[in-house]
This record gives structure tokens, sequence and C-alpha cells, in this order.
């Protein structure tokens, strides 16, 4: 099973949300970036310990690291 492609951030609204929360505290745009990754971050976690609590809780984890 091949995995998905990642988002290509460099052409579409992402970079302008995350400049916006890195400049301005704007906490919708972390909640943008929130609910368009959330899956990925947990699936790619899931790939690696193959465990869906762990992985939700390593995805959090990042999260709050990006926060």
């Amino acid at each position: 099973m091949n995995a998905p492609p990642l988002p290509n951030i460099e052409s579409n609204q992402d970079w302008l949300w995350i400049k916006n929360f890195q400049q301005q505290g704007e906490r919708s745009a972390f909640e943008n970036i929130f609910n368009k990754y959330k899956t990925l971050v947990i699936n790619l976690c899931y790939r690696f310990v193959k465990d869906q609590g762990t992985a939700e809780e390593i995805a959090q984890d990042v999260f709050i690291k990006i926060y």
C-alpha cells in the first residue's frame, strides 16, 4: 500500500495561515491548519505505532508543539 502524497503547501492557503499565526497569534489560522492536517498526522503516526490511541496522543503532542 502506497502512502498518499503530502499536500503541497507552497501552492495554497496554508502559508498565509502559518504566517498569520506566527506573526499575529491568530487562533483561527491555527484551527485551520489543525482541521486540515489532523487526520493526515494521525494516520502518519498510526503507520509507525500501529495503535490508534497512541497515534492520537502523538498527533496531539505534535500540534501542541506547533501551538
